[in-house]
């Protein structure tokens, strides 16, 4: 076989440089793993701080009653705060954020079993390992009313108080007690010759009438001017109950 002037062969330097070449191969893959294994961890460590942020600007109550109100589930557009007297913003939909890494996509406010949450979307971009999409849920305490946020703040598990029920009774007042009570009203007559009709009073305040109903209750003869055995004496029934509907939450004191 032919030697070139160092003494190595064309098959000995082809071979050389096809192992070269393979080796530059497996740095480059590990360098590309490596990066994206750093750069992955980086996002995390991005996502955790923004959301710890969201989460420390909404607990203050001016600051998310300026960013979330209106109806549940309306886009949240903007996060504000307040700097000096105005609120500026903070986080917004469709802006990047740690390294250029994260973008918030969408914003709402969900009412849910364990409590009022702030769903937030956000894309990851550039080479991460995971899902280019993912969804964190900030919770938060919310005074509602009628399926309205009129007042809010984050729980960060550190002083934000868990939110207390609301409760509208039948007559449209307000009340912090979910039972429900119920009452009857009663007064007896005589439905004979010598008849007395009665009229049981109306339910208070807060009660829903159920109706009336009239039936027969013996009595001793006399009774009640129905003569001598009492045979016509009845009892008219009124039937008050308070069926209480939760419409909403509001902080606990």
């Amino acid at each position: 076989m032919k030697k070139n002037n160092a003494g190595f062969s064309l098959m000995e330097v082809m071979v050389a440089g096809a192992l070269l070449a393979g080796l530059g191969l497996v740095l480059a893959k590990f360098g590309q793993d490596a990066n994206k294994t750093a750069k992955t961890a980086e996002t995390s460590i991005e996502l955790n701080q923004m959301f710890s942020e969201i989460s420390t600007v909404l607990s203050d109550s001016g600051n998310c009653k300026e960013s979330i109100q209106g109806p549940l589930g309306q886009p949240v557009t903007v996060i504000k705060r307040k700097m000096g007297t105005e609120y500026v913003e903070s986080f917004a939909v469709n802006k990047k954020y740690g390294n250029g890494t994260l973008e918030i996509k969408s914003m709402k406010a969900v009412d849910e079993p364990t409590g009022t949450k702030l769903v937030i979307e956000v894309q990851k971009i550039g080479q991460v390992a995971g899902g280019k999409f993912l969804i964190k849920k900030v919770p938060i305490v919310a005074t509602i009313a009628s399926g309205v946020i009129t007042g809010c703040g984050a729980s960060s598990g550190s002083g934000v108080g868990p939110t207390i029920p609301i409760y509208q009774r039948p007559d449209g007042t307000l009340t912090l007690s979910g039972a429900t009570a119920s009452f009857d009203q009663s007064c007896e007559y005589c439905s004979g010759a010598v008849s007395t009709v009665c009229t049981p009073e109306v339910c208070p305040p807060g009660f829903e009438d159920k109706g009336l109903t009239n039936v027969p209750k013996a009595g001793p003869p006399g009774a009640n001017n129905c003569g001598p055995s009492g045979a016509h004496r009845r009892i008219s029934t009124r039937s008050c109950k308070s069926e209480v509907t939760e419409i909403g939450r509001m902080l606990a004191k």
